[in-house]
């Protein structure tokens, strides 16, 4: 089984990427995680040029829903942009790879409850 940091480097290495990201073109890397047993399944999250956007599952302000968690919103990252119970958007253009890796690990084990031992389902498609 395969990391999250390894299906994202994977992805970047495909896509000929300069960033995990996918900063500066048309490539996007969508990972996916199920579970039959909960009602919020499946979770979802999504790079593509410079943008990170992911299932949100909550009605409030992603800062505040995600910080219940734990989680921060990396340094350098945009206003997230929200749906209520639909998705949230951030920039992460002027993101550091590494502190993307962290929070994209983040969002799946800590936000969505993802175990680490769950596999990933991960694809790479050129957006156009």
């Amino acid at each position: 089984m395969k990391t999250l940091g390894q299906l994202l480097h994977d992805a970047q290495l495909e896509a000929g990427s300069d960033s995990v990201a996918h900063k500066g073109n048309e490539w996007c890397t969508t990972m996916e995680a199920n579970n039959p047993n909960d009602p919020n399944s499946p979770f979802w999250l999504q790079l593509h040029a410079g943008i990170m956007n992911f299932r949100f599952l909550h009605l409030s302000d992603p800062i505040g829903a995600l910080g219940r968690s734990g989680i921060t919103i990396p340094t350098g990252a945009g206003e997230p942009f929200y749906e209520p119970n639909t998705f949230c958007t951030i920039n992460v253009e002027q993101v550091a790879d590494p502190e993307i890796e962290a929070f994209v690990a983040k969002v799946f084990y800590s936000y969505f409850g993802v175990p680490d031992s769950q596999e990933l389902n991960s694809s790479l498609e050129q957006l156009t």
